[in-house]
């Protein structure tokens, strides 16, 4: 036999031995956070060649962190077109951008322009529908004893 044909076997068993750990490193960087994870599963796959691998195929998380990001991010595109952009900060009624007050509780929402009457927010200086300056605050009224 020649050499080569007797190295053979000694290499099939090193690949055999060394790719279950590598790969089981690859996968753990991709379902795991934390940077000891993927080293962790090479030196498991590297001490129990056979066991280690078997158990991480079975115990590992089903999805991978893009996968789980994914799926997160798709549920947050369902929520926010199932529910309205805005609502009633006391009774958590849906509101539009144009209501004035809370058709359920009556809370006022927004205040209206002096200029055009459009709905304008309350931390809002200007009126974008108009261009009219809302900084005219409420006359002070003094109390004399």
């Amino acid at each position: 036999m020649t050499l080569a044909l007797q190295l053979v076997p000694p290499a099939l068993l090193l690949v055999g031995w060394l790719a279950p750990a590598a790969w089981m490193r690859k996968d753990a960087a991709a379902r795991l956070r934390g940077r000891g994870c993927p080293r962790l599963a090479l030196a498991a796959g590297l001490l129990v060649p056979v066991a280690a691998p078997l158990a991480w195929l079975l115990l590992r998380p089903l999805e991978t962190l893009e996968e789980r990001t994914e799926r997160e991010l798709s549920i947050r595109r369902l929520r926010q077109a199932l529910e309205p952009e805005e609502r009633c900060l006391v009774c958590r009624t849906p509101v539009e951008r144009r209501f004035v007050c809370c058709p359920t509780c009556a809370t006022e929402l927004r205040r209206r322009c002096h200029a055009c009457s459009e709905p304008v927010e309350f931390a809002w200086n200007v009126c974008p529908h108009c261009g009219e300056s809302e900084s005219r605050a409420a006359p002070v009224i003094r109390l004399t004893a």
